[in-house]
């Protein structure tokens, strides 16, 4: 029993000691939980971050019959791309490109709904003459790109009118790659498209004509060591308040800091829609390199925020 009232504790505690702002004025919210002979309590502060660059964020991906003709496929738009990004003034040491993935698909919808249907498409297969060892395998070879553009500017409207451009150049100059033509044999073409015919008869729905890719356009800004330290002073002051204030007003005796805990938590990164060959949405996480500790990224300048959290132990007497 004991065990269980100090798990609900701690889940109270956990639930209910949350940072929130509004109209970019920073709140701190605290909460307190007692820890055997203490008191926990917890303040939060948000650091308002100024972005400095625009990212961009591409997958790229081509098809072939052979792994060499997919791979080669990509090698040749990564040189176009390449070129684009030189055109449209990107900073040239932020540029990098993911190693290459190479997969293999079965001519069948990725993810697909159900072991059953699957096995009943393989059945009709069988039915029409197809042996399993017959089916089609399409190479996929895969990479992303990040490529960054530092703000000349600091105004929202101008960052807006930026973003947009950016966007719609990404998609003038086909940087994600929709417009390349998968290198497949007609044979192969024509496996792929009678198991989709199978599949569509079993209810799932397939775009034959869909091509895949996907990009994300992000705004970048850093916390300076100044903000974080601010930041964790005033997290800190409130929670000591907060200990304070319970202590008098329970006839207890702050006595002494136990321990203290620094938690920071940023907007997530923005999650990718990717379409592939069936026309279906998927979404993927960036695979791109790892932002440092100081980054925070945001699709808007309302979404560029650092909350820093700090918890603190104190005894009582």
């Amino acid at each position: 029993m004991r065990h269980e009232s100090i798990l609900g504790r701690l889940i109270l505690t956990a639930a209910i000691g949350l940072g929130i702002w509004a109209n970019g004025v920073v709140n701190v919210a605290s909460a307190q939980v007692e820890v055997g002979n203490g008191l926990q309590t917890t303040g939060s502060a948000t650091i308002e971050v100024v972005p400095t660059k625009i990212r961009l964020t591409v997958t790229m991906q081509a098809e072939a019959d052979e792994a060499k003709k997919a791979i080669k496929l990509l090698q040749t738009h990564k040189e176009k791309v390449r070129e684009s990004l030189a055109e449209l003034k990107a900073d040239e040491k932020s540029i990098h490109f993911t190693n290459t993935k190479l997969e293999q698909n079965d001519g069948f919808p990725p993810n697909y709904p159900s072991a059953s249907i699957r096995a009943r498409i393989l059945q009709q297969a069988n039915n029409r003459g197809v042996d399993p060892e017959d089916l089609p395998i399409i190479y996929v070879a895969k990479a992303e790109l990040q490529a960054d553009w530092v703000l000349p500017t600091t105004d929202p409207d101008a960052i807006a009118l930026l973003v947009s451009a950016l966007r719609e150049q990404v998609k003038e100059k086909d940087l994600v790659g929709k417009n390349i033509e998968s290198d497949i044999a007609d044979e192969l073409r024509d496996k792929v498209e009678s198991l989709q015919q199978m599949a569509m008869q079993q209810g799932y729905y397939v775009d034959s004509s869909a091509s895949g890719g996907g990009m994300n356009v992000v705004l970048v800004g850093d916390v300076s060591t100044e903000q974080r330290k601010a930041a964790i002073k005033q997290a800190y002051d409130e929670a000591i308040a907060k200990a304070q204030d319970i202590a008098a007003a329970t006839g207890k005796t702050f006595a002494k800091v136990i321990s203290i805990r620094e938690t920071e938590s940023t907007s997530a990164m923005p999650i990718q829609q990717v379409q592939n060959m069936y026309g279906q949405m998927v979404q993927t996480s960036s695979s791109s390199r790892p932002l440092d500790r100081n980054a925070v990224v945001g699709t808007d300048l309302e979404s560029l925020r650092k909350v820093i959290t700090v918890t603190v132990v104190h005894s009582l007497e």
